[in-house]
């Protein structure tokens, strides 16, 4: 019955859960960046790609995220305890996941 109710929770979690995506933050238009609905200054554009490039190449950055990965993996597979503790896991593996791709994405810009 647990291998069941994980397999469902994770379908659902999957299918349904309105978790925030990299393409919901930081919006790009072409032009200008939306942040809170509002459009940036074109001024910040640079800023804001030269910033990711220098975030995503910043070694404690990596460092970080290196760290949350074991961390969320270890609690993940060797010390969880409930499905709650798997969800938190997975849930910080996913928010690790969604600023890589953004930095990336917007490094590239």
């Amino acid at each position: 019955m647990s291998r069941l109710k994980v397999l469902a929770s994770n379908y659902l979690l999957k299918h349904l859960l309105n978790a925030i995506t990299e393409d919901q933050i930081l919006i790009h238009n072409g032009k200008k960046f939306i942040v809170g609905g509002k459009e940036l200054p074109e001024a910040d554009y640079r800023d804001i790609t030269s910033g990711a490039q220098a975030i995503k190449s910043m070694y404690v950055w990596q460092l970080l995220c290196k760290e949350m990965k074991y961390h969320a993996n270890e609690d993940i597979f060797n010390k969880s305890q409930t499905i709650d503790d798997v969800m938190f896991g997975k849930a910080v593996l996913y928010t690790v996941d969604v600023m890589e791709k953004k930095l990336d994405k917007l490094s590239k810009l």
